[in-house]
């Protein structure tokens, strides 16, 4: 039953941040998404403690060592996306104290390619985000890995 909650309470969360994105699409979100001339990547949100995969909406990637730009639909046939994109930067703090201090639930992130579906594999990411940043916890996968931290501001 404590897993069916949680299930529940996470998609709750993602259909939210999806809501969100929504109401906060930049006009010019879609032209970045579509003029990025990187390879799309599939985005899968997984619970940390107990990997299960958070459902309920399909989100696509593209992206730059300085933007990052993200599709999000609904899981339905011929679904309506909306766009959200990210520029690298965090302003007057860094990146890791940024992570520590979101009061957002952190999810573990999984790309795949979105053609062939095989995942990225090397890296393990765990990524909070808000109304204004979108930050990730990365680390090796290698034994007592030190993690690096990004954060990349809402345009």
């Amino acid at each position: 039953m404590q897993r069916f909650i949680a299930a529940l309470a996470l998609l709750f969360l993602v259909q939210s941040a999806s809501t969100m994105a929504t109401e906060a699409t930049s006009p010019d979100s879609e032209k970045h998404y579509n003029s990025l001339k990187t390879k799309e990547l599939s985005v899968q949100f997984r619970d940390p403690v107990t990997d299960a995969p958070v459902v309920g909406s399909s989100i696509f990637e593209k992206g730059t060592s300085e933007i990052k730009c993200r599709k999000f639909g609904a899981v339905v046939p011929n679904p309506t996306y909306t766009y959200e994109c990210y520029k690298k930067g965090h302003g007057e703090f860094s990146a890791e104290a940024k992570y520590a201090e979101m009061p957002v639930n952190e999810f573990r992130v999984i790309y795949s390619d979105a053609q062939t579906g095989r995942p990225r594999i090397g890296t393990k990411i765990f990524e909070k985000s808000d109304d204004s940043y979108l930050c990730q916890k990365i680390s090796a996968v290698v034994p007592n890995p030190v993690p690096w931290y990004a954060c990349y501001q809402k345009i």
